[in-house]
């Protein structure tokens, strides 16, 4: 075993499965930019067959890291700590997440003194619900320093263990107050760290974690595996991950151009429309960026029916008979039923 160890967590639907096998498959792409750097791979999972074409470790997860309380995110402290009794330095990747450089540089990050996030959220402070500032208050957890974080990574070094280890304390104490509240695991981490006066280190110029567009980005993820899950670190399925990319597709300037005087042929309240379902329907280069278009349909037909919630499905109808816009559509088969029930 290597001093570095990069952890994931994926149980349950074959969604988060699915995700965590991407994720680690752009990690092993990305990891061939550093070629000297060793380290290792482990999967927590109850599902240990959709791993075995993977040079990963598997592991079965264990009841107890839900605690008393059974709250699934307490598995993520739980598991790292564990792991900081073993290992040097533990880096823990949510499944919905991939890599833009080699894993190296996250592990560069950690030092004895400081825990690794996915990012910091200074502006969450003030938006936190009445009832969990009240709560972390009266529990005398709330310090000044206090900087909300994102655990979409949790990365430490050993002798910085026990972080977790408060982190999973703050949990138990707070979860009776606020089992509502969705990421009470992130809010803990945050609490432990500022109490303890540790910085904390982001990363997301290393690790995409898209948590926001999560639809978008799923597609692409499901779509490379589709295509390779049977070998997901052949030569092609690796170079591969490199085309799932962050950046959101738009049609060349010209075709843009085009688009703009077509919606012009349209009511202005449709016009916004009309412009996003071409960049939806748009042939890219990108295969990735192809199959990410139901979505993008999905999403503009959401958009539409906030700003005008009285459309119909008629109208709708109507304007993609245009023969400029079912010209400019006609790559995509759109039922419209999908969106008006």
């Amino acid at each position: 075993m290597k001093d570095n160890q990069l952890i994931y967590i994926a149980f349950g639907s074959e969604t988060y499965q699915i995700e965590a096998v991407f994720s680690i498959s752009s990690a092993i792409a990305r990891s061939q930019e550093t070629p000297d750097f060793l380290f290792d791979i482990n999967v927590y999972t109850d599902n240990p067959g959709l791993y075995k074409n993977l040079p990963v470790k598997t592991h079965p997860i264990k009841k107890e890291w839900y605690g008393d309380i059974n709250y699934h995110f307490r598995l993520k402290p739980a598991v790292v700590y564990d792991n900081t009794s073993k290992y040097r330095k533990s880096i823990l990747i949510d499944t919905d997440t991939f890599f833009k450089k080699s894993p190296k540089h996250l592990f560069d990050k950690i030092t004895e003194k400081n825990l690794l996030c996915n990012s910091k959220h200074p502006e969450a402070n003030i938006s936190l619900d009445s009832n969990v500032l009240d709560t972390i208050t009266n529990e005398d957890l709330l310090r000044k320093n206090f900087i909300y974080l994102n655990s979409g990574v949790i990365g430490i070094h050993k002798k910085s263990s026990y972080l977790l280890e408060e982190t999973i304390k703050i949990i138990d104490s707070l979860y009776p107050k606020l089992s509502y509240y969705y990421t009470l695991e992130e809010l803990a981490l945050a609490l432990a760290v500022s109490l303890n006066n540790i910085e904390s280190v982001g990363c997301t110029e290393i690790i995409h974690h898209y948590w926001s567009r999560k639809a978008i980005f799923r597609k692409k993820a499901e779509t490379w595996y589709a295509k390779y899950k049977n070998n997901p670190c052949s030569n092609n399925a690796l170079l591969d991950t490199l085309n799932v990319t962050v950046k959101v597709p738009k049609p060349p300037a010209i075709s843009r151009l085009i688009n703009k005087l077509i919606a012009l042929t349209v009511e202005k309240k449709y016009r916004q429309f009309i412009l996003e379902l071409f960049n939806a329907t748009h042939q890219y280069k990108n295969e990735f960026d192809n199959a990410a278009a139901t979505v993008w349909i999905q999403k503009s037909f959401e958009n539409l029916k906030i700003k005008n919630p009285n459309i119909t499905q008629v109208e709708v109808d109507s304007i993609l008979k245009n023969k400029l816009i079912s010209t400019k559509t006609k790559n995509i088969k759109i039922n419209l039923s999908d969106f008006f029930s």
